[in-house]
């Protein structure tokens, strides 16, 4: 999250040549946020910007509010679910389905309140016909 996303993109695209891929007008705990995905390479997303100038609140606790692991296959996805379980660790959000990556994933919650996602089969952009959309 940033309270300045133009300076947060800005300085993505210089230094990794980041490309936007959409955009979501998310609603978290009553806070409406604008969230921009943005790409480095044919994956939808590399990094997600979330601005939060003006805002009464900041609804997520931590600036980074997870990182991804991608899963080479749905096996895995559904193994390191299961031991995440069998260990005790606090799901943020059960498996379900990106509606912009159509991403299959699941988010846990470390001990410190990070959350870490292990996803599986988003979709691949081709860059001489995506058209970034809301």
């Amino acid at each position: 999250t940033s309270t300045r996303p133009t300076r947060i993109r800005g300085y993505f695209n210089t230094v990794f040549d980041a490309r936007l891929t959409d955009c979501i007008d998310e609603t978290i705990s009553g806070v409406k946020l604008k969230i921009r995905f943005l790409r480095v390479n044919e994956r939808h997303h590399s990094i997600a910007v979330a601005a939060t100038r003006g805002l009464p609140i900041d609804p997520i606790r931590t600036r980074v509010q997870h990182l991804n692991i991608q899963a080479a296959t749905l096996d895995d996805v559904a193994q390191s679910y299961q031991r995440v379980h069998e260990l005790g660790f606090d799901m943020a959000l059960s498996v379900g389905q990106h509606t912009n990556d159509k991403e299959l994933s699941y988010y846990a919650r470390t001990p410190s309140g990070f959350e870490w996602e292990v996803g599986w089969n988003p979709i691949v952009i081709d860059e001489t016909t995506w058209e970034p959309s809301t």
